[in-house]
């Protein structure tokens, strides 16, 4: 599998890239669909406590299914290893679930191994809107997200409360 290397506000020195390289690829053992690529992302914290200065991320797409990881630690190695071990977690809990899917009714879902079924089904109508309109409706109504019809794209887009309190937009790729 091939990874591809980012970093923001951090140079990642060659020993450090290669110590993750190495790990990287023992993760194809667990990785049992096939994987073109995957991404690492650093990036050094700006506003942080002196015990999580770094940020690395993990992502890999199998079949049309995105794992991703995030841990922070004080230094890179030591973020990679805790997101390595959470991705690998991941990806075998998708192996399961994948395995359990056979022969389940429309309804019924199984989430990483707990039984669920779909109890409500919603329509919601996307209004023309601007972003900054969506966003006041979203306040408005008190939700965690808000579907609208972007006027600025002509597309159906998803505003939403991140975590840190800003706000996030979710937009359907051209693809």
């Amino acid at each position: 599998m091939q990874w591809i290397f980012q970093s923001k506000q951090v140079d990642v020195p060659p020993q450090c890239r290669s110590y993750m390289e190495d790990k990287l690829q023992k993760l194809d053992k667990v990785l049992f669909e096939s994987v073109n690529s995957g991404e690492v992302m650093v990036r050094k914290l700006k506003h942080s406590s002196k015990e999580h200065m770094y940020a690395v991320q993990l992502t890999v797409m199998i079949a049309s299914t995105f794992l991703r990881s995030e841990e922070r630690g004080i230094t890179i190695e030591t973020a990679f290893d805790i997101a390595l071990e959470r991705l690998k977690n991941q990806a075998g809990r998708f192996k399961d679930k994948k395995q359990q899917k056979v022969g389940r009714t429309r309804n019924q879902l199984s989430i990483f191994g707990s039984e669920k079924e779909l109890k409500r089904s919603k329509r919601v109508k996307t209004k023309p809107m601007f972003l900054n309109d969506a966003i006041e409706q979203m306040e408005l109504l008190d939700h965690d997200f808000y579907i609208f019809l972007n006027i600025d794209t002509r597309r159906v887009s998803v505003v939403y409360r991140r975590e840190d309190g800003e706000y996030g937009l979710l937009e359907p790729d051209e693809e």
